[in-house]
């Protein structure tokens, strides 16, 4: 009868023991985090690394948003491609297609970074409630002059809030 007994007793525990295993969750390795790039205004807005090497033949815009002082996160932004440069036939005209040119979205601390952009000159915009606009500051336009494998660090741009 205890011979009986400690079967029983074994084969509970070791019912229990795997019950408890089955329900424990295998842990899973962190998913990696996705490369964002600047992508045409329909794709998802990039993830803001800042360990930023270009893809070879593009290159990287990066800055710092802030509007009052303060970091402006959530702003869409777009690069819009240069198509006559001041100094030219007079003003400089910049092409902003919201539906086709690089977007991206300030973080949380205002950071914003365009990812693998092809190599030439652009024009900064922002989405207001109006549409997008380019950014102006000292009454020019933002330029961008990207090159293949480089950086352009555009700094601290100061927006205003926008009227409702």
């Amino acid at each position: 009868m205890k011979s009986r007994l400690a079967c029983m007793l074994l084969l509970l525990t070791a019912t229990v023991l795997v019950g408890c295993a089955q329900a424990t969750p295998t842990p899973r390795p962190p998913e990696p985090t996705p490369r964002a790039s600047a992508t045409p205004a329909a794709a998802t807005p990039n993830l803001l690394p800042r360990d930023n090497t270009p893809q070879p033949g593009l290159g990287i815009v990066q800055g710092m948003l802030t509007m009052n002082g303060e970091p402006a996160a959530g702003q869409v932004m777009y690069l819009a491609t240069i198509i006559r440069p001041e100094g030219e036939e007079g003003m400089g005209v910049a092409a902003l297609d919201a539906a086709n040119d690089p977007r991206v979205e300030s973080d949380a601390t205002g950071y914003f970074v365009f990812l693998d952009v092809e190599p030439q000159r652009y024009a900064l915009g922002i989405l207001s409630p109006g549409g997008p606009v380019l950014i102006q500051q000292g009454g020019a336009e933002i330029i961008a002059e990207v090159q293949a494998g480089q950086v352009t660090d555009l700094g601290t741009v100061k927006i205003v809030p926008f009227a409702g």
